[in-house]
């Protein structure tokens, strides 16, 4: 049969599609004549989902509910497991096969002795081309002004969306753009390491309180509840089945609550009727339709969790929120969905109780259950009040739960890790904040091979609120390292192995086509750096991007001179006083202001005249002269130009030599 199947050409019910290194890396399967293949219904149109789904199913039985993105060409699901399992590489075959009306298969063939390199062509110029996997984790790492954190936003859109990052016709606006709509999808998310951020911060803490947020524990005064730090809350999404929650209304978000229909002793006829055609109801037909009423009003006579009950129940609760509906103090009987506004029902129908007229749409996913919900409560049990949000429950962890338990969920399809949506958190200066604190026992969890779903996988419990916690396979984590900030080996116990360092050194290369007036930008910064190089070390080199805004074609030189003045009186001196902690000698040594005309130089030592400030009888050496600098020297291009007037090679032995016999 193979022999009639040609490359990318569907012939009857096969699609034969040649995986690309880029396919691979980012497990995709691509291929423009999908459509072939695949109906209309099955492809979605912009980034909505399509009319329905299909399930593919995997050489190893693993079955996939996915459809085709038509704008980039390729399944929605990813095969990252799948090709690493087989060792694909660039030159392998993906064969698709139709079984039945909306059920496909695949199959693989390795026809590719060696792994070719990925095409230029490919890339956009100054991408760089990674041949592996991408790393879970990973931190650049160089001095200030390399493009660190430039950098991320392309290695975060390799991650979520490798063929939009690798098409050549994108500028770098476009770039951006689709990077800032993964923030907006909280896709991507970004913090900042410092010295006071905590683990509180990072992972859970206590938090303080003033409303009466406990129903189920109700105190007077402050209340005190645990909030999930950005990392955990990360984490949490990451294992959000975002298929799953579309398909059936769960909204971003989505709060919790807990509802009685009917009190347990009752006849249960009202809860079943509710079960069976898609509703939840409460009573109080005395109080009318909510939106309208007054319940604070005497002549309804009603308690503060009687007022707080018909509030959420009317008002407060949305759709696309949860409901659990109580069974017993620590069992729910029921989980859905709510699909609609609130409705007063005066007249309700037969086989409801006459006074629950207060009515919500709810899609129910889950009936007649007996699970025990006090875990993820946190230990609490269940309260009798009819409705209230249950705080220390999120639909994930609810989902999870029930997962466990052995619920299945109406409408429910078993996900595969690979089709989870990838997630990226960006840390930037994550080695200045203090990683043991910040992380604590997390560290561990981090690791590829301790990720959930992994072979070795570990989980923790939470010390403050008592949940089991792992980190999920489709969390990536991207930091951006100073080196000038503090050495390198100083985290090396705690990162080094669980992280890919990436160095960002800087690139007079990029300049190089730069000049103003004359002086070349690229060799400017060349000379600099390597008289910083053996003066201090390679950690404290100057980046490149502190030049950058000169190559915009609009400007003039005049315009370019000036900027480069700003940039010199502004960001690179006192970038080298820092450096050298005011040491001016090693400073002007740098400029190479010792071999320029006075004129040029940036600074100099004071001329003043030591024996008419001490006398004859003191003896003051030359170098204690107070330093300063030559403001005018940042107009003369003298000035810059003299900072690569010779060979680099002769001007590191020269400082070198004045450096060891000073």
């Amino acid at each position: 049969m193979r022999d009639h199947v040609l490359d990318g050409i569907a012939l009857g019910h096969l699609l034969n599609i040649t995986l690309t290194d880029g396919a691979i890396r980012n497990g995709y399967i691509a291929s423009p004549d999908l459509a072939t293949l695949f109906p209309s219904e099955f492809i979605a149109e912009g980034d909505r989902e399509p009319q329905e789904h299909f399930k593919l199913t995997l050489p190893a039985g693993n079955t996939y509910e996915t459809w085709i993105i038509k704008k980039f060409g390729r399944i929605r699901a990813r095969f990252g497991a799948a090709f690493s399992a087989l060792k694909l590489k660039g030159g392998d075959r993906a064969i698709l096969s139709k079984v039945s009306d909306g059920h496909y298969q695949i199959t693989f063939e390795k026809l590719a002795d060696t792994q070719p390199s990925l095409p230029l062509g490919d890339l956009r110029p100054g991408l760089e081309t990674t041949m592996h996997p991408i790393p879970l984790n990973q931190i650049f790492f160089g001095p200030p002004g390399t493009g660190k954190t430039y950098k991320t936003i392309e290695s975060a859109l390799e991650i979520l969306d490798g063929d939009f990052l690798y098409d050549g016709n994108n500028s770098r606006a476009a770039l951006k753009e689709r990077f800032d709509a993964f923030v907006q999808k909280k896709q991507v998310r970004f913090v900042t390491f410092h010295q006071s951020f905590s683990y509180e911060d990072f992972v859970e803490g206590i938090r303080a309180d003033t409303v009466d947020i406990d129903i189920e524990q109700p105190a007077s005064g402050v209340q005190y509840r645990v909030e999930k730090g950005i990392f955990a809350q990360m984490c949490e999404d990451a294992r959000r089945d975002k298929v799953y929650e579309q398909r059936v209304g769960v909204r971003e978000g989505a709060k919790v609550w807990k509802i009685s229909i009917e009190e347990a002793s009752s006849s249960g006829d009202t809860r079943r009727y509710c079960f069976e055609h898609g509703e939840a109801r409460i009573g109080w037909s005395s109080v009318g339709d909510i939106r309208s009423a007054d319940l604070k009003s005497p002549d309804l006579n009603l308690g503060s969790n009687e007022q707080s009950s018909l509030t959420d129940f009317g008002l407060n609760i949305l759709p696309g929120d949860v409901l659990v509906c109580l069974g017993t103090r620590t069992q729910i009987s029921a989980v859905g969905v709510v699909t609609g506004e609130y409705e007063y029902e005066p007249n309700v129908p037969a086989g409801v109780r006459n006074d629950y007229v207060q009515k919500l749409p709810v899609r129910w996913l889950a009936t007649g259950l007996k699970f025990d919900i006090t875990a993820i409560n946190r230990g609490v049990g269940l309260t009798l009040k009819t409705v209230y949000p249950l705080w220390r429950i999120t639909w994930p962890a609810l989902q999870e739960a029930l997962h466990e338990g052995g619920v299945v969920l109406a409408e429910e399809a078993a996900t595969q890790p690979d089709a989870l949506e990838p997630f990226v958190l960006i840390i930037d200066e994550i080695n200045r904040g203090n990683v043991s604190r910040i992380f604590g026992e997390l560290i561990t969890l981090i690791e590829p091979s301790k990720r959930a779903g992994a072979d070795e996988a570990l989980e923790v419990l939470l010390p403050y609120s008592k949940e089991r916690f792992s980190v999920p396979e489709n969390l990536y984590l991207i930091g951006t390292m100073n080196t000038a900030d503090r050495s390198l080996a100083g985290l090396d116990i705690a990162l080094r192995r669980r992280f890919t360092f990436r160095e960002m050194p800087p690139r007079p290369d990029l300049l190089d086509d730069i000049s103003v007036r004359g002086i070349n930008i690229g060799e400017l910064l060349r000379s600099m750096n390597d008289r910083i190089e053996v003066l201090l070390d390679r950690d404290h080199r100057l980046g490149h991007a502190y030049f950058m805004p000169l190559s915009k074609d609009e400007l003039t030189q005049d315009e370019r001179m000036h900027l480069l003045e700003q940039i010199f009186r502004n960001q690179v001196l006192p970038l080298l006083q820092e450096y050298f902690f005011e040491d001016w000698q090693r400073i002007h040594w740098v400029l190479n202001d010792h071999r320029k005309a006075v004129a040029d130089r940036f600074t100099g030592q004071s001329s003043r005249d030591m024996q008419a400030l001490f006398g004859d009888s003191v003896n003051v050496p030359a170098y204690t002269r107070p330093w300063q600098i030559n403001s005018a020297a940042f107009t003369r291009v003298g000035a810059y130009s003299g900072v690569i007037s010779v060979s680099n090679t002769a001007l590191i032995e020269t400082s070198l030599s004045e450096f060891v016999s000073a």
